[in-house]
């Protein structure tokens, strides 16, 4: 066949297969669908302005575009863009269905001043100064209607960043000092509003029937006598409806022995972090256990459910219960390996307060591939090598761990090589 002949139907066929991946992979609307979305918003938004902001001027507005992971983009209802109120620029976003406006609010603010409702929600008023905080934040949460040719077509979650529009106006009508700070502010400052301010946000906060859902991010440690299992889908999805809190992802954790002198002693041993993740719509539950091993100590994971509510439907997705009974330790060739019974998996890091045998040495941690992946399919050397040192914990433990000084984690396709 001619050259010139074949190089035409290739790119044909190129074409061909380009436009059909550009129309389902591609934007599901049209610019001019776009610019109108944008127009309206613009509208919306300077109508607003005009009522609560007078004098103020949308600058700018662009359609929030979402896409599906690898899928389409879509259009959404949903119009951010910056305006000016006289005096500075200011963001905003718009939801141009049913008009609600938000703008730039102290975030930090909100979030400190939700901590003791969660605590409250969570049933833990009462120990809150038993409760910590880590990396703990909030935002508002939006269902942004996203359209296909002009009609509704799904709903999407958007994190915004901001404060409702009316909350913001009433928080510097009672603090003007307050809002200038905030509105001038660097990045980290701490602005400290008035009380009349904090009253404002509690009220809000506290009628969820009022306000958009609040979504929580972060670690909350809690007192050791509370029931981590309690904390299980049906009652976080009841703090959705009842309280409008949506727990994004939030770790109730409990350290117990943590203040034991001697992390050895046998009133050690046992349990020490136990842990309810909420992820959106699924919890897990696991812990994390301190004990005896040979002449040396073990710490693993003993249990683990997993819950996930969809549709109203609460399942346990899966359970099981590591029995370290089953493990054993085996003598090798060149060091030590391990095992555990039906072939199932045990996973655990090694630690010792020095009186162990297998403190005389330096290892390199044999992971055996044909372990769990059968023999010949994992593709390459059977064996990944990788050197191990002793470490000295902050808690006086010796762990085995890896170069960059975190714990080495175990199982039963792991040989300890002997290095010296």
């Amino acid at each position: 066949m001619n050259k010139r002949v074949i190089l035409f139907i290739t790119m044909i066929f190129s074409v061909i297969i380009l436009s059909g991946f550009s129309s389902c992979h591609g934007p599901q609307y049209e610019e001019s669908e776009k610019t109108e979305m944008e127009e309206k918003g613009s509208a919306v938004m300077q109508a607003w302005l005009d009522e609560y902001i007078p004098g103020s001027k949308v600058l700018s507005a662009e359609a929030y575009v979402e896409r599906y992971p690898s899928g389409p983009y879509y259009l959404s209802d949903i119009v951010d863009g910056s305006f000016n109120d006289g005096e500075m620029d200011r963001k905003y976003e718009v939801k141009i269905e049913n008009g609600e406006v938000f703008l730039e609010g102290d975030m930090n603010f909100l979030t400190e001043r939700v901590k003791p409702y969660i605590l409250e929600a969570l049933k833990l008023s009462g120990k809150s100064p038993e409760c910590s905080f880590r990396g703990f934040n909030v935002s508002m949460q939006q269902e942004a209607t996203l359209f296909r040719k002009g009609k509704a077509h799904d709903e999407k979650s958007v994190d915004v960043e901001m404060l409702p529009g009316e909350l913001v106006i009433a928080l510097t009508e009672a603090d003007p000092e307050g809002m200038r700070e905030f509105l001038n502010r660097n990045e980290d400052d701490i602005i400290n509003w008035n009380q009349e301010a904090c009253v404002l946000i509690d009220e809000f906060v506290k009628k969820s029937d009022k306000r958009p859902v609040i979504c929580v991010k972060g670690d909350i440690t809690i007192p050791e006598d509370c029931d981590l299992q309690k904390y299980n889908m049906a009652f976080f999805d009841s703090l959705n409806k009842t309280e409008g809190l949506y727990f994004r992802y939030v770790s109730l954790c409990q350290h117990p022995g943590t203040l034991k002198e001697d992390i050895f002693a046998p009133d050690s041993m046992g349990p020490y972090y136990i842990e309810v993740t909420c992820n959106g719509r699924n919890t897990e539950y696991e812990r994390y256990v301190r004990k005896p091993f040979e002449d040396f100590f073990i710490e693993y994971k003993e249990e683990y459910y997993r819950e996930e509510s969809r549709n109203g439907t609460i399942t346990v997705k899966e359970q099981y219960k590591n029995d370290v009974g089953r493990l054993s330790m085996n003598k090798t060739e060149n060091g030590y390996g391990f095992s555990f019974k039906d072939d199932d998996w045990f996973i655990f890091t090694i630690l010792t307060d020095g009186s162990s045998k297998l403190n005389e040495h330096e290892y390199t941690d044999r992971f055996d591939q044909a372990a769990n992946l059968g023999s010949g399919s994992y593709g390459g050397n059977r064996y990944i090598d990788h050197e191990l040192h002793w470490k000295k914990r902050d808690d006086g433990a010796l762990i085995l761990a890896n170069d960059d000084g975190t714990a080495a984690w175990l199982d039963n396709a792991d040989e300890l090589i002997i290095r010296d």
